[in-house]
């Protein structure tokens, strides 16, 4: 009972507690689609097709996850 105890509080805690990444952008490239679609310098990434991302999804990288899904989407840069 212990071990399940210890399990289940672990996962409330993991669940309740999971950080959402929000990368910021540092820069933006003069004539870049970035810089067209009116981002700047400070903004923060909170979703990409309405799907937020978190630390456990990313395995504590948040650029990988972001990276790899928009290279599945390649005609929507």
């Amino acid at each position: 009972m212990n071990v399940i105890t210890a399990f289940l509080l672990f996962f409330l805690v993991a669940w309740a507690f999971n950080p959402v990444v929000q990368p910021r952008v540092v820069t933006v490239v003069a004539g870049s689609p970035a810089e067209a679609a009116g981002i700047q310098p400070g903004d923060a990434f909170t979703s990409i097709d309405g799907r937020s991302y978190s630390l456990i999804d990313l395995g504590g990288d948040p650029w990988s996850g972001f990276m790899s899904y928009l290279a599945r989407r390649p005609g929507n840069r």
